[in-house]
């Protein structure tokens, strides 16, 4: 029997948190859901045996019978469903007990909507809310640096993916964000802003290596999203200048920063000369994720600071260059005595 909400939860040694998970699930305020649990090959640990302690015929199990990985878990969850939307949600977060009714209100009253995120609240080792942008003009502009989407907060309208051929990547590591910047050419995207998920971060939800991987694969993305939308080629000696996760603007001193900053504001002018041409970005929106990236490359993000232009930003750069000038003549004189 059909329903209106499945949620596609992939589970891989979860014991530690997944009754804190389930139990934010199945105490939802809307009912008509299902719960499909891809529990991964090779979890060792009592995830399974956990969740089917649940007596809750809404919660179906399905195991693994060969490693899959995530992106490919994630797909069968999404084959399995016999639910009109998809949720996403991770085996370490909470929802708030109004999540899905909410989500379920905005898709039923935005028809031209397919994919609908919400505000999430990062907790454990750090303290902060991340807020994706509302509207879809803007949302699209923020994924030109960044997967600037709430992965887990996700719910979608299944018969959207499943006519365009939207599935996710098994061969990335950034599946998600492979997935959306494919995604936003063809589906409108849409944000309610409000914390509706608590995301767990505790040191261990991603290893260092699969971090770098991530950061790597990002940058080749966000490349060929450019080339491939604006026109706009890069070396590899700039993919530097499309970093997301790890800031190279404000670990670099001296010189190297003064250069890095440079050639940041002119990938920037480029980017923005290119859509004035082809008009792929809404120009409003480009601006200000335009602008939002110039304040990451300064340090400042949250800063609301002038209207971004390329007249404002040459003079931040001759100011920062005369000031880590003098600090490299201070330093040398220093050495000197």
């Amino acid at each position: 029997m059909n329903t209106r909400v499945s949620v596609v939860l992939p589970t891989l040694n979860c014991e530690k948190y997944i009754v804190q998970t389930i139990e934010s699930i199945i105490g939802q305020t809307f009912n008509d859901f299902e719960v499909i649990v891809v529990n991964e090959y090779g979890s060792m640990d009592n995830t399974k045996e956990i969740i089917e302690s649940y007596c809750d015929s809404r919660i179906i199990i399905h195991q693994n019978a060969a490693k899959l990985g995530l992106a490919e878990s994630l797909n069968l969850g999404i084959r399995i469903a016999s639910g009109e939307y998809i949720a996403r949600a991770d085996a370490d977060d909470i929802y708030s007990a109004d999540r899905l009714q909410r989500q379920v209100d905005y898709l039923d009253s935005h028809p031209g909507i397919s994919v609908c995120g919400t505000w999430q609240h990062h907790f454990g080792n750090i303290d902060r809310v991340h807020r994706p942008q509302e509207k879809h003009e803007d949302i699209k502009a923020r994924l030109l640096f960044s997967c600037d989407i709430c992965h887990s907060t996700l719910m979608f309208r299944k018969k959207d993916f499943i006519v365009n051929g939207l599935w996710y990547n098994p061969e990335y590591d950034a599946e998600d964000y492979e997935l959306w910047l494919r995604a936003i050419d063809v589906l409108k995207f849409g944000t309610i802003p409000a914390v509706l998920c608590e995301y767990r971060w505790n040191g261990n939800n991603i290893t260092q290596k699969k971090a770098e991987r991530i950061e790597d694969e990002a940058r080749i993305l966000i490349a060929n999203n450019l080339k491939n939308h604006l026109g706009v080629s890069l070396l590899r000696r700039d993919l530097v200048l499309v970093s997301d996760w790890a800031n190279p603007f404000i670990k670099a001193h001296g010189l190297i920063k003064i250069i890095l900053l440079k050639r940041e504001l002119d990938l920037l002018k480029r980017i923005k000369h290119a859509n004035d041409i082809v008009n792929y970005y809404d120009t409003n929106s480009l601006k200000r994720a335009l602008r939002h990236r110039w304040e990451w490359a300064l340090g400042h993000e949250d800063s609301s600071g002038m209207a971004w232009s390329v007249q404002n930003e040459v003079l931040y750069i001759v100011k920062l260059a005369i000031k880590e000038l003098w600090y490299l003549l201070r330093s040398a004189l220093s050495l000197g005595k």
